[in-house]
């Protein structure tokens, strides 16, 4: 008898609507977003400029719209295309969580070529969907979005868009397309990839119309975010050495506007970090990624390398500390320029054809998914 009533009393819980509440529970955390791997696929030949110049002071803001909807690890990758005959067919960079990586890949486009009608978006559409490590797993969100003006060429020996989509749903990549312009063949083009790879289709100025929002603050956290780069110390090959140095110039040739959205992401997103990556010597110190006492001197910059080790973990400390005061006091600033935004959203927004309009409304339905 008490083991009938054991067996009567597994049975009810079981199929109780608490437990089966709790089962829809579990299942719905198993398939939350893990993590977004976004990648452009942008044509840069010359008629694209204006869209080229907005996606480079937009790509931070489209980065914080990706965070408001997911705090969890991101990746993004590149592709510049243009087509056979131009200085280069495509341009990659890799799915990477160094977000600034990609901000001095995108500041180093420059639309140039073309002029002739259909483009390689064949070729750099099958580089994005084979080429690039995406991550196999089901709940992680991966987005493609193919930003150009012109259809691509039918006319060359290689994989074209309908077989590349079935390649895409295969992976679960889901194909964006945003047209710049009204090219007749490329909308019709553009809308069928986007329906065969179960992504979004949008149409919008050929300028790209994006729109820059002055806010009190950005004058402020633009200096403040100066002072932290002066904080880093470059280390390591020199290869290394010079990627950081690349993007910290990209980082000081952004726009006022570029500069404080980057610093919004980065004070949410940094955790402690100045820039991205590695090769900033007190951020991969501190986070014990290299010892003082394995450095060689030509790992350091000239300055660094005339100090001895009690010398230099002098001056780590005493930037860390002027470091962690200025995140401090720019993380504040930040929060009052997000409010401010916040207010002025309905007010100065950018219109809602515009290149980042377009990608932040995708990305926030397809993460809602």
């Amino acid at each position: 008898m008490k083991r009938a009533l054991q067996l009567i009393t597994t049975f009810a819980t079981a199929f109780s609507p608490l437990a089966a509440k709790e089962e829809l529970s579990s299942t719905v955390e198993a398939e939350k977003t893990e993590a977004v791997e976004v990648c452009f696929v942008l044509d840069t030949t010359g008629s694209m400029s204006g869209l080229i110049q907005g996606a480079k002071e937009k790509i931070w803001t489209i980065a914080n719209e990706i965070t408001t909807h997911h705090k969890g690890s991101i990746r993004m990758g590149l592709i510049a295309y243009r087509d056979r005959g131009d200085d280069y067919i495509t341009e990659q960079t890799s799915l990477t969580d160094d977000l600034d990586a990609i901000h001095t890949a995108l500041s180093g486009f420059q639309a140039q070529g073309g002029g002739d009608g259909p483009e390689s978006v064949n070729q750099a559409l099958n580089e994005a969907i084979t080429q690039f490590e995406w991550n196999s797993k089901a709940n992680v969100k991966k987005l493609i979005f193919l930003v150009g003006d012109a259809p691509p060429h039918m006319d060359y020996d290689e994989v074209q868009y309908p077989e590349l989509c079935k390649t895409a749903g295969s992976k679960g990549l889901l194909i964006n397309c945003i047209l710049c312009g009204n090219n007749p063949q490329a909308a019709t083009i553009w809308s069928e990839i986007a329906q065969q790879a179960d992504g979004k289709y949008a149409v919008i100025p050929q300028s790209g119309g994006t729109v820059t929002i002055a806010t009190p603050f950005d004058e402020k956290i633009n200096r403040l975010s100066a002072n932290l780069n002066e904080t880093v110390i470059c280390w390591g090959s020199n290869e290394q050495q010079k990627a950081v140095t690349c993007k910290l110039s990209a980082i000081t040739d952004a726009s006022r506007e570029n500069q404080a959205s980057r610093a919004q992401y980065a004070t949410e997103n940094f955790a402690g970090k100045v820039i991205t990556g590695n090769g900033d010597l007190i951020d991969d110190w501190k986070v014990g990624k290299v010892k003082l006492s394995e450095l060689k001197k030509s790992d350091l910059p000239e300055e660094q390398s005339k100090l001895d080790k009690e010398e230099l973990e002098k001056q780590l400390n005493e930037k860390l500390a002027e470091r962690e005061r200025l995140q401090t006091e720019l993380a504040e600033q930040v929060a009052k320029r997000s409010q401010f935004l916040q207010e002025q959203k309905n007010e100065k927004s950018t219109t809602k054809d515009s290149f980042d309009a377009q990608v932040s409304k995708i990305i926030s339905e397809q993460l809602a998914d």
